[in-house]
């Protein structure tokens, strides 16, 4: 019985197959989150991404990019139908916003209207959390 009951609490929501990311406020205290939605450089965006890959996993991001009804990500998980309209609705109600920077706090940390990701990562060492990561 207390093997059962060990396996049972060792599954977290978020393995579980019905478990969708329905808001990036459900990744809170896990990771940094970046979001974009590119004017009309997708190609460019994308490689960005690819190319700081090593960057975005040092510091904890999942990145989530809109491009008309499509997303594209770096996270894992599945993602709720409504997601892509629900972040776009929040986040991006200033139509001249491409960038947005979430803390692992829950709270938006910088707006841009360009698409600038080392200055995101200059921001992301500057603060306090991301110090003591680095000091450890």
């Amino acid at each position: 019985m207390l093997i059962i009951s060990i396996i049972i609490l060792s599954v977290s929501p978020s393995q579980s197959n019905n478990f969708f990311l329905e808001s990036v406020t459900q990744l809170k205290w896990e990771n940094r989150i970046i979001l974009v939605r590119p004017k009309n450089n997708l190609k460019d965006v994308l490689l960005d991404f690819k190319i700081a890959k090593s960057k975005i996993l040092d510091r904890h991001i999942n990145w989530f990019v809109f491009f008309e009804d499509k997303i594209y990500t770096n996270y894992k998980g599945d993602i709720a139908e409504n997601f892509n309209k629900n972040m776009v609705r929040k986040y991006f109600s200033v139509a001249s916003l491409s960038m947005v920077l979430i803390g692992k706090d829950g709270t938006v940390k910088q707006e841009a209207k360009d698409f600038n990701l080392n200055a995101f990562f200059e921001l992301i060492d500057s603060m306090p959390m991301r110090k003591i990561e680095m000091e450890n």
